[in-house]
């Protein structure tokens, strides 16, 4: 059986406390319940957060994060990737497809994409008309497909292929980057457009850096995060990068700068901060690496908001620095199974799920066709959080599935081997 970590579920009680207590971060209790994923804000006062509760949803706050409702996206699956918000009317989710709404998250409809899919990994768009979508799928190799549309969705040409874009920003209406992972050579990438994304060249980025999941700009000056805990910093508007700080043990998933002084970076374990323009970073909040903090975003130098999985954490103060312990224990009520990550993986991945009540419980991982590929857990487990481990490195690239059955419960969700 491969190796099954229990983990027993401190964080809604000791984020709670703790931050409290030190005027740092806070978890939120004024959201649904739910799993999320990437946050953002289209003005001070609006934002929305995408996730699944239990298939793909779209939580929105019209005051600042003091109160959130949920709507769910019919037609639209089980699992979601990427959001992006034009203004507080107008978005995109991916889950089955790509959902548009253009009533601030009442309504969704089904967009036109231009080739069938195993994935979207984002979207952005830069007004009404022009916008980008990147599509990942299997045939006989792996695919990542950058596509442009000029006219709102109607129509999408090819731009680039063989790189699993991450993150699009752009810092006017003509500059423009993509960073993500780079499917031949297995490093990542960061791309360059100086022409509204017609064209993308490749800018200078260390040969070998891995998985890039996270771009921003602060005027001219860039700051890239990697899933091995490093920043890379570039001065000259994204022609070059050079590595700017190491944060040991930390996969990093998403950075944001408030402006060009102070920026936070977060990933498994970590959300970490600097005062002075990335040359030193300061922990605010560390953790086991379970702890996956995927999204943040701030509103101001004080009031921001993280994303980990089923917490929304807050601060007031610009977050602090966190310490201290509490032996409060808080154990899950209901079944869950949460996203793997990384995902994509290569070749290996970490699946959590929570266990409420004394179950018996399979973890099963299955291929595209419904074929059984291995069994990662298969015992009487007691109540509590726990994490398995798969390693794929004897599977081929392709898209697999994970279900978990426990007493009356029973969910699948998808995953994606890339190599």
């Amino acid at each position: 059986m491969k190796k099954l970590k229990l983990f027993v579920i401190l964080f809604s009680m000791i984020i709670s406390y703790v931050c409290y207590a030190q005027s740092g971060w806070f978890w939120q209790n004024n959201i649904p319940s739910g799993f999320y994923r990437k946050i953002i804000f289209v003005n001070d006062s609006v934002g929305f957060i995408n996730g699944v509760h239990p298939n793909v949803a779209c939580w929105k706050t019209i005051d600042k994060g003091l109160t959130w409702n949920t709507f769910d996206i019919p037609g639209a699956g089980t699992g979601t990737y990427c959001m992006y918000f034009l203004n507080e009317n107008t978005g995109w989710i991916s889950g089955n497809g790509l959902f548009k709404t253009t009533n601030g998250a009442l309504s969704w409809n089904v967009q036109n994409i231009p080739i069938s899919t195993d994935g979207i990994s984002t979207v952005y768009f830069l007004d009404q008309f022009t916008g980008f979508v990147s599509i990942i799928r299997f045939s006989s190799q792996t695919e990542g497909i950058l596509f442009r549309t000029s006219d709102s969705g109607q129509n999408w040409i090819n731009i680039y292929n063989q790189m699993f874009t991450e993150e699009i920003t752009f810092i006017d209406s003509k500059t423009g980057f993509a960073c993500g992972y780079d499917m031949n050579n297995a490093y990542g990438i960061v791309r360059k457009t100086t022409n509204a994304g017609i064209t993308w060249y490749t800018s200078v980025y260390p040969v070998g850096m891995t998985y890039t999941p996270s771009i921003f700009f602060t005027g001219d000056t860039g700051y890239l995060c990697n899933n091995v805990g490093k920043i890379y910093q570039s001065n000259d508007t994204g022609e070059t990068w050079t590595l700017s700080s190491t944060l040991g043990g930390f996969s990093l998933h998403d950075i944001y700068f408030i402006n060009p002084d102070t920026g936070w970076t977060v990933g498994y374990g970590a959300i970490c901060r600097t005062t002075n323009s990335g040359i030193n970073w300061q922990n605010q909040i560390e953790g086991p690496s379970w702890f996956k903090c995927s999204s943040v975003y701030f509103l101001n130098a004080l009031t921001g908001f993280v994303i980990s999985e089923s917490w929304l954490l807050k601060t007031t103060t610009g977050g602090g620095l966190i310490t201290g312990n509490t032996t409060s224990i808080l154990l899950p009520t209901v079944y869950s199974l949460s996203q793997n990550y990384p995902n994509p993986f290569n070749p290996q991945t970490k699946i959590k799920f929570a266990v409420p009540k004394a179950s018996f419980t399979k973890l099963i991982v299955y291929d595209l066709l419904g074929g059984e590929v291995t069994t990662l857990v298969n015992e009487e487990l007691r109540p509590g959080t726990y994490e398995a481990d798969w390693d794929g490195s004897n599977y081929s690239s392709g898209v697999y599935f994970y279900k978990l059955m426990a007493s009356d419960f029973s969910e699948t969700k998808k995953m994606v081997l890339m190599k």
